[in-house]
């Protein structure tokens, strides 16, 4: 069977001296892993458009049980994110997530769009890094069926305090009166991030990146993308540790 389709490459691993595995975020077909031969080589037909963080035009031959790549064509590269650790450690924290997240076959527009704009405004450093990457944890946590409920308080159902906690593994809210402190992880939520929060889930992926926050909200506001995304996530995710490190946060 013969696919045809646009995607990024998330992911490269060497399996020979010029053959490669790459997992490939697809806008038709999700998440696909092939094979690519010859593309380790200079010469290799498919090298660059095959590379990592490369958005191409791809053609796979199906077989039983695998992929293997035909053709690619590139059409966007990313290549200078390579040259700051920063943004290229926040990449691969990107792509981390969407092989944990994109595990079923199915249609990945949104995300495929999310990740591109990430990437870009990354590239282009049009975005506050800390802003960026918030963003990016709760569309792709959102868009793979993660939604946090971010409405009203859970129990009374009032919308309209001051101050809201957010029940990590519960992904709920909880006014100040409601509230139970537990050994539940949780996070207190000002007006403005919360407000931030429900922006960003429900604004169109063109508008989700462009609001105003003050300095203590974006915290409160960055700490829970990133805590929830733990959550969800729930296992230890190397490339966010990196990220951090290399950041020093």
């Amino acid at each position: 069977m013969i696919i045809k389709t646009s995607g990024i490459v998330v992911s490269g691993q060497a399996i020979s001296e010029r053959d490669k595995l790459i997992t490939i975020l697809t806008e038709k077909e999700g998440l696909i892993r092939a094979f690519a031969k010859g593309v380790k080589s200079f010469k290799g037909f498919n090298s660059l458009a095959s590379s990592l963080f490369c958005y191409s035009d791809f053609v796979f031959y199906k077989g039983r049980n695998s992929y293997n790549l035909s053709e690619a064509c590139a059409i966007k590269f990313f290549f200078d994110l390579r040259n700051n650790l920063e943004k290229l450690s926040l990449a691969e924290y990107f792509c981390e997530l969407i092989i944990s997240l994109c595990v079923q076959p199915q249609e990945a527009k949104e995300i495929l769009r999310l990740v591109l704009n990430s990437l870009h405004f990354l590239s282009k450093e049009t975005i506050p890094r800390p802003i960026l990457k918030s963003v990016f944890e709760i569309k792709i946590l959102s868009a793979s069926g993660y939604l946090p409920n971010l409405l009203n308080c859970k129990k009374c159902l009032t919308n309209c305090e001051d101050e809201f906690y957010l029940v990590i593994k519960e992904g709920s809210l909880y006014c100040k009166k409601c509230f139970c402190k537990s050994k539940n992880p949780c996070v207190k939520l000002s007006r403005g991030a919360l407000f931030a929060l429900r922006y960003v889930i429900s604004s169109p992926l063109k508008k989700a990146f462009h609001f105003s926050i003050s300095e203590e909200s974006k915290r409160k506001f960055c700490r829970a993308c990133e805590e929830y995304t733990i959550n969800c996530i729930e296992k230890k995710i190397h490339t966010l540790t990196f990220y951090k490190q290399v950041c020093k946060i």
